[in-house]
C-alpha cells in the first residue's frame, strides 16, 4: 500500500515530467502553446506598479509563454504622434494570440477594459481576474469574467492546471 507521502511525491513527479514534456515539445515547435497575455493598468502607474506583478507571473506560470505588453515600453510617450496606434494595435496583436487573458484588477483602467472586452467579444478567449481592489464589482466586469480570483498565485495555479492537465489544478 502507497503512503500519502509517497502518493503525493508520484503525483508531483508525474506533473514535473509533464511540465518537461511540453515545454520540449514547445520548444521543438512540434505543439502550439498559446501564451498568457498579461492584462492589466499601465498608464498613470508606476514602473513597480506595471512591472512587478508581471513579473511575478511569469515566473508562477514558468514554462509557459507570456504576452507582457510592458515589453513595448511606451511609457511617458502615449501621446505622441502615431504612439496610440501602436499600443493598440499591439495589444490586440497579443490578445488575439493568446489562449487566455491574465488580469490584475485593483481599480478601473480604460485599456484594460477594452482588452478584456475585446478577449471576449472578438476573440472568445477566457479572461481570468485577479480581484484585489475594495470596490464592489462592476456588472460589466462580471459579465465579461471568466472566473475571478483574490490572489496572484491561485489565478496562475488554476491556469497551469488548464494548460497541463486540461482541468483545475
Amino acid at each position: 500500500m502507497i503512503n500519502a507521502m509517497e502518493m503525493s511525491r508520484r503525483v508531483f513527479s508525474s506533473w514535473i515530467q509533464r511540465r518537461r514534456e511540453i515545454l520540449s515539445r514547445h520548444k521543438a515547435g512540434g505543439i502550439v502553446v498559446k501564451g498568457i497575455y498579461l492584462c492589466g493598468p499601465i498608464q498613470n502607474r508606476s514602473d513597480e506598479e506595471c512591472v512587478l506583478w508581471r513579473s511575478k507571473a511569469t515566473a508562477l506560470l514558468d514554462p509557459l509563454p507570456v504576452l507582457n505588453p510592458i515589453r513595448r515600453n511606451y511609457r511617458g510617450r502615449e501621446l505622441d504622434d502615431g504612439i496610440a496606434a501602436e499600443v493598440v494595435e499591439g495589444d490586440i496583436d497579443d490578445i488575439s494570440k493568446a489562449a487566455c487573458l491574465l488580469v490584475m484588477f485593483d481599480r478601473p483602467s480604460v485599456g484594460t477594459a477594452m482588452e478584456i472586452r475585446a478577449a471576449y467579444m472578438e476573440y472568445s478567449i477566457p479572461v481570468f481576474v485577479v480581484d484585489i481592489s475594495d470596490s464592489p464589482r462592476s456588472p460589466w466586469l462580471i459579465y465579461h469574467t471568466t472566473q475571478f480570483f483574490g490572489s496572484l498565485e491561485d489565478a496562475c495555479a488554476f491556469i497551469s492546471g488548464i494548460y497541463f492537465f486540461g482541468r483545475e489544478a
